[in-house]
């Protein structure tokens, strides 16, 4: 920009932070608490503040700083969406205006106008604003410590390295200590981006700055030693991530797709960008004066990346993009680099103007931004529950929840002023199934509700259920949870879908090779005879067929069931599901009957369902049989294979 053009500089900053302002204050408290919030609700729920770091802290992954704030911010202003993220959200706003701050300073104030303009209309970083999580206060300290950082490095007017004088030195390195220190406290990526400008700033160092930057240095380490001992004890427990952390190792390609995800997986909107790097590149001179501050720029964005991929493949699985806000603000100083300050004022309004625009419109419109569920709900879920209770009786209705704490729907409960119970709060493994599959066999009521949130929901928990409550009345699915009613009487209840392909075998007659070898008539589940497995059986009848026959796609979801009947509780004969290719195994996955058995001498259901996620070809083999591997005696009866779309 023209740079005696001060006033319009001023006029396009406002209009910035105010559109920021509005994109993130719009229906902040609106939507449901995550899981992690609550989570951290449910850690704050102690009476004193070691109690709260003992049992709300050092469990976690993350450091104390966030923790701490809310303890005692909810003291003064307690807990509602409104109160508990409103730091936040202002913090976020901020952010805005620190990147511009930063982009003039490295660059130039078109450079920093860009900047400002993209961070403020971004999906992204407007997401981790509006929630109370380490993120935009993290992010908000990593930009004030590269503020600061800068301030000591480099003269404000000649874009030089020099050494600054007097009060105003000091006031940069206390305020460098500060966000540093504090940046530590936030999230270990904010700590991992501080620690990159610590280690930069060792290049740049003149005989000046040596001792005050090393003393600056000790006191950030002495200003971290409360801290160490929640630092060393999550190390000691798996280090960051934890040692069983529910993230999968990253893919190769987990650059592009975020790249994809940060431009709102919009390829329009990465075409603008794209786009307006290549004219700068093409437009205006490489400034060498600059390339400092550019090779910085892409160091600080790509190198939290690789030492969270790498860390993710060979230790702990912790990149997911969340963690990657800290270094994403570097990312866009880098795309708009290039742009000098001899632009003309005209081009610059335009280009602000554009990204403000198109990228409202691409985050408001496009990907209904206000309008989606970005976490798993819980609002929600005890919405529908008052509305079920209030519609059929709250005596006539069984309430289970799938959540990793009773503390994350109980919240919601207390909010409504409601007092409903539920009998079971967690069936996130399989393991827990059989408990599950007793209650519900137990339950005496007319109408049964099942819902879930953030957590693994074994998709065979609606054929438990469905046994004994065969009518669906109502279904609702949101991001990562849902709920379902479930009624033994037909009244009200939705149309089922229909499995694109249905095969069974009552064993009545041949249909699978050599089963008739395992026929029985002692006992049955329906008709006159059923297949008996001893201990001179380690598989059982299989059942087979081509992809092709049956037109399987990826994506496709796949139901199993068997009837059986055990004399002795079962110890580890499996349902067992297999897709081959060229007797090469694409697919193995096994249910054990024991986790269905709910009691003994009785006709009851083992389930397995899948998703198909693997590429298929027509000749590809799928197989079902039971792997007897201890040789168990039992009865099989009454096999259903579906395919549903």
């Amino acid at each position: 920009m023209e740079q005696p053009d001060k006033r319009t500089e001023k006029i396009l900053l406002a209009v910035i932070l105010v559109l920021a302002a509005s994109l993130r204050f719009y229906n902040f408290s609106g939507f449901s608490f995550s899981n992690d919030e609550l989570s951290a609700l449910a850690r704050l729920q102690f009476s004193s503040f070691s109690e709260m770091i003992e049992k709300g802290v050092l469990i976690d992954f993350h450091p104390a700083g966030v923790q701490i704030f809310l303890f005692y911010w909810i003291k003064l202003f307690g807990i509602s969406e409104f109160s508990f993220r409103l730091p936040f959200v202002i913090l976020g706003i901020g952010n805005v205006y620190l990147i511009y701050l930063v982009g003039k300073k490295w660059f130039n104030a078109a450079v920093g106008l860009v900047s400002a303009s993209t961070l403020c209309v971004l999906e992204f970083p407007i997401l981790y604003s509006q929630v109370a999580r380490p993120y935009s206060p993290g992010l908000f300290f990593t930009l004030l410590t590269s503020y600061f950082w800068t301030e000591i490095f480099i003269d404000k007017i000649k874009n030089e390295f020099t050494v600054s004088k007097g009060k105003r030195n000091l006031w940069n390195y206390a305020g460098f200590i500060l966000s540093v220190s504090a940046c530590m406290f936030m999230h270990y990526f904010a700590l991992l981006q501080a620690g990159l400008f610590c280690i930069a700033g060792l290049f740049f160092l003149s005989k000046e700055k040596i001792k005050p930057y090393f003393i600056s240095g000790v006191i950030i380490l002495l200003l971290y030693v409360p801290h160490l001992k929640i630092f060393l004890h999550q190390m000691s427990i798996g280090g960051v991530g934890g040692e069983q952390g529910w993230l999968g190792k990253p893919e190769r390609d987990f650059l592009w797709k975020y790249i994809q995800y940060v431009f709102n997986n919009s390829i329009l909107l990465l075409l603008f960008f794209t786009l307006i790097f290549m004219l700068s590149l093409i437009i205006f001179r490489i400034n060498r004066s600059k390339n400092k501050f550019r090779l910085l720029s892409f160091l600080f964005f790509i190198l939290p990346i690789l030492i969270g991929y790498y860390y993710s493949v060979y230790r702990n699985p912790v990149l997911q993009y969340s963690v990657l806000l800290f270094s994403f603000p570097f990312f866009i100083l880098f795309v708009f680099s290039f742009v000098t300050e001899s632009v003309q004022t005209k081009i610059i309004i335009t280009t602000v103007l554009s990204i403000l625009i198109f990228g409202s419109f691409s985050t408001v419109y496009q990907n209904k931004y206000y309008s989606t569920n970005h976490f798993g709900v819980f609002k929600e879920l005890a919405e529908k529950t008052v509305e079920f209770d209030k519609k059929y009786g709250e005596q006539n209705v069984t309430r289970t929840f799938n959540v990793i704490n009773p503390y994350y729907i109980n919240y919601y409960f207390d909010k409504f002023q409601r007092k409903e119970k539920f009998v079971h709060y967690n069936c996130s493994d399989y393991s827990l199934v059989n408990d599950f599959a007793k209650l519900v066999g137990q339950s005496t009521t007319n109408y049964f509700v099942h819902a879930w949130s953030n957590t693994f929901d074994p998709p065979e928990l609606e054929e438990v259920i469905i046994e004994f409550y065969p009518f669906i009345i109502s279904k609702n699915y949101y991001f990562n949870s849902g709920i379902t009613l479930y009624s033994k009487k037909a009244e009200e209840a939705l149309t089922i879908q229909k499995p694109n392909c249905e095969l069974s075998h009552d064993f009545e007659s041949v249909k699978w090779q050599n089963d008739s070898l395992f026929f029985n008539d002692s006992i049955f589940h329906s008709g006159k005879q059923s297949a008996f497995m001893s201990e001179k059986n380690e598989y059982g009848p299989t059942f087979s067929v081509t992809t092709k026959n049956i037109e399987l796609k990826k994506g496709d979801t796949i139901k199993i069931s068997f009837w059986f009947y055990s004399l002795q509780e079962q110890q580890s004969a499996k349902l067992v599901f297999t897709i081959d290719e060229n007797d090469k195994s694409k697919v193995w996955i096994g249910r054990e009957f024991k986790i269905y058995q709910t009691k003994i001498n009785h006709w009851q259901q083992v389930f397995l369902d899948f998703i198909v996620n693997v590429d298929l070809n027509d000749n590809d083999i799928l197989k079902s049989y039971v792997w007897n591997d201890k040789k168990e005696t039992f009865f099989l009866d009454d096999f259903k294979f579906r395919v549903f779309k």
